[in-house]
C-alpha cells in the first residue's frame, strides 16, 4: 500500500513516520511511503521490514502494483490512484483537495478527512477499510473504465470544434 504527500510539507517527519510505523504494525500491512518535497532521509534506519521510504517515483508505474493509496489529494495522484484502479483515501490540506476527496467518496472508492485526523486509530481504520472486498471491486471498475478513456483525444476534438466555431 501506498502512502504519500506529494508538495504537501510534513512538518514533523520523525511523528509521521512512528505513526505510519505503529499503523503498518497493527494492520500488518506493507507500507510504502512516498516522502515528496520533505526529507526523510534520516528516518531509514530503524525501520521495520514491512515499511520503506521512497523518494519521487512514476505513480503510473508504482500505483498497479499497490492495493490501496493513501495520500493528500493532488489532482495528479488522485487520476493515477483511480486510473491504476485502486481504492483510494485523501487526507486533505487544502486548495482542490476536498474536492478530490468527495469526488473518491462519490465514487464508492474510499474517503477523505482532513490532515487533521491523520492520528494512529484514524489510519489504522481507514487502512483496514481500503482493504476490503467491496472498495477493491468498485475501484477496478473505475479504473477499467478511466483506462479505457481517450482524454486527450476527446480534448483535442472538443478543441478543434470550439476552433471552428472562431
Amino acid at each position: 500500500m501506498f502512502l504519500g504527500f506529494g508538495s504537501m510539507p510534513v512538518l514533523d517527519p520523525q511523528k509521521l513516520v512512528d505513526l505510519i510505523v505503529r499503523a503498518a504494525g497493527r494492520t500488518g500491512l506493507r507500507l510504502l511511503v512516498g516522502v515528496g518535497w520533505s526529507d526523510l532521509s534520516g528516518l531509514t534506519g530503524d525501520l521495520p521490514e514491512n515499511v520503506r521510504l521512497v523518494g519521487a517515483v512514476d505513480h503510473d508505474w508504482l500505483f498497479p502494483r499497490c492495493r490501496a493509496v493513501v495520500h493528500h489529494g493532488g489532482a495528479g495522484t488522485t487520476a493515477a490512484g483511480l486510473t491504476a484502479g485502486l481504492p483510494t483515501w485523501i487526507y486533505t490540506v487544502f486548495s482542490d483537495q476536498p474536492f478530490w476527496g468527495e469526488r473518491v467518496s462519490r465514487l464508492g472508492v474510499g474517503g477523505y478527512a482532513n490532515f487533521q485526523e491523520f492520528g494512529l486509530e484514524h489510519l489504522v481504520g481507514v487502512l483496514d477499510r481500503l482493504v476490503g472486498d467491496d472498495l477493491r471491486e468498485r475501484a477496478a471498475a473505475i479504473g477499467e473504465r478511466l483506462r479505457e478513456e481517450d482524454g486527450v483525444g476527446t480534448a483535442v476534438n472538443l478543441i478543434g470544434k470550439l476552433a471552428d466555431r472562431g
